[in-house]
């Protein structure tokens, strides 16, 4: 899937951030910021993004027309309960507007525990098959996933609506062009993230204790790096630690590789 351009007319993509649902510093806080690079680097004018972590604020702009025939809502978690919502007021405002969804999580999913509970699955599955029938585009990370809902939810209809997402990642290697050419690498393994545990700890640890002269660098210990700061320390690493807990978009993977930083990742499904 990917833009469309419309003559001498501004397309608002909408990208709903679900506060329920969104964990803290998940990949589904910069979906806005990485469509907005990606506007920027392809020089799409005709696009405007806006991230809206409350849907209340929505319902005013289609009473107001302020929403217009053809813009697009894109849901960083399918599972939300935004989804009927948009749906509802763009057709009782009369007011087409393009509805896409990212499924990273569900019932669908037979690793996933959150969402995949051992008690009754029948509600939820009904809940991502209402949500599929709201949006014109279901977007998944692999194939695992996609196989996985064609079994589960959508059993063999609205297969054009189904796609493996291809994400538009490539303006970031124009990003990250002067910080791989201006830092040479390090004995050094960096853990990039905010939060950690006891046991990425050890993990790194046990690593640093077979290759006893590799530096350990844990880049936002104490406080929260700008991102050409952080950039720089995952430039100059040999190894970047990402401990995911469930497969995502992928955008630090691909930054690593830009910057020939080795990402050291979790065997799970969708990652490996």
């Amino acid at each position: 899937m990917e833009l469309e351009l419309k003559k001498n007319t501004i397309t608002k993509v909408y990208v709903i951030v679900d506060k329920l649902l969104t964990e803290e510093f998940s990949w589904e806080l910069n979906v806005a910021s990485m469509f907005q690079g990606y506007i920027d680097a392809t020089n799409k004018t005709n696009y405007a993004v806006e991230e809206v972590k409350d849907i209340s604020l929505i319902k005013p702009l289609f009473i107001e027309n302020r929403i217009n025939r053809g813009d697009i809502f894109l849901f960083t978690n399918a599972w939300t309960s935004a989804i009927p919502y948009i749906k509802h007021w763009s057709e009782l405002y009369k007011i087409p507007v393009k509805l896409i969804g990212f499924w990273s999580r569900g019932c669908f999913i037979n690793s996933d525990t959150e969402y995949r509970p051992l008690n009754d699955r029948v509600w939820r599955k009904s809940h991502e098959v209402a949500n599929m029938k709201c949006l014109d585009n279901s977007l998944f990370l692999n194939e695992s996933y996609l196989e996985q809902f064609q079994t589960e939810i959508s059993r063999g209809r609205y297969a054009d609506s189904l796609e493996i997402c291809k994400f538009p990642l490539d303006y970031i290697t124009l990003e990250f062009s002067l910080a791989k050419e201006t830092y040479y690498k390090q004995n050094m393994i960096i853990f990039p993230w905010f939060i950690y545990n006891s046991l990425h700890e050890q993990i790194i640890y046990d690593f640093i204790r077979v290759f006893k002269k590799t530096q350990v660098i844990f880049a936002q210990e104490y406080t929260a790096l700008e991102r050409p700061l952080l950039i720089n320390q995952i430039a100059k690493s040999k190894i970047s630690f990402l401990p995911y807990t469930h497969s995502n978009i992928g955008q630090e993977i691909y930054e690593c590789f830009l910057l020939e930083t080795v990402p050291v990742i979790p065997d799970i499904i969708g990652l490996s």
